[in-house]
């Protein structure tokens, strides 16, 4: 079984086995006092802190991102026809989740605090969005990079970035962690699928890779297409 494909599974079994308690109104054991414990934290700096970096899982940054992606691959077509169709999924994965799943948020529970966010907590979906959109990201650029060092500086700090994102949203007290956690699983079941699909697809010679189009190391770049 392919690497990426046992990792779908087992994101999507992470997902179901949230979802389910999160389906009857459920918190995860110690769920309330580690959501009480980081809004206790609260502060002038982590609250401009934190607010900033909730907005690299919205559509705010997200689009611009994906502007930069076609602009990237502009002469890739059908990989760009890919990724639209995988980011058009998204939103409906999330859509989908919070319909079935129905969970109320923390404010519903606790009754306390303005009451910042109307629809369903679970799953979270800028914890959704970002492993998925970044997840991708991640793809994309850790195969056009071979630079080994780049290659783990990329990894890391995109990994970060999501992190901090979920984080944020427990922070901000819109979301309890299992709500972020069911978006992380969900959202990489998605990702880990959409690059099994295409590095299927790309073998039946469909579409390339970034990695076939150009390679990066040691701060030089080579393309296939050079002389």
């Amino acid at each position: 079984m392919p690497r990426p494909l046992f990792f779908a599974l087992l994101s999507l079994l992470l997902f179901v086995g949230i979802a389910l308690p999160a389906a009857h109104h459920q918190l995860l054991p110690g769920e309330e006092l580690v959501y009480r414990a980081i809004r206790a934290r609260r502060s002038p700096l982590l609250d401009h802190f934190f607010h900033t970096i909730t907005k690299a899982g919205s559509d705010m940054i997200l689009i611009p991102i994906g502007v930069g992606v076609f602009l990237w691959q502009f002469n890739n077509w059908r990989l760009l026809l890919f990724i639209v169709f995988y980011s058009l999924g998204v939103p409906l994965l999330e859509t989908g989740a919070k319909l079935v799943v129905a969970r109320p948020r923390p404010h519903h529970y606790l009754a306390v605090g303005p009451l910042l966010q109307s629809s369903h907590g679970f799953p979270s979906g800028h914890a959704l969005a970002a492993a998925a959109f970044y997840g991708m990201l991640l793809v994309l650029l850790y195969k056009e990079i071979r630079h080994r060092g780049w290659q783990q500086v990329i990894l890391w700090g995109i990994l970060l970035l999501i992190v901090f994102i979920g984080l944020s949203r427990i922070y901000l007290g819109v979301h309890w962690p299992s709500d972020v956690l069911g978006g992380y699983a969900l959202g990489g079941a998605y990702c880990f699928l959409a690059k099994v699909a295409c590095e299927r697809i790309e073998r039946s010679g469909r579409f390339r890779l970034p990695s076939q189009l150009s390679i990066t190391g040691g701060g030089n770049s080579v393309s296939e297409n050079s002389p």
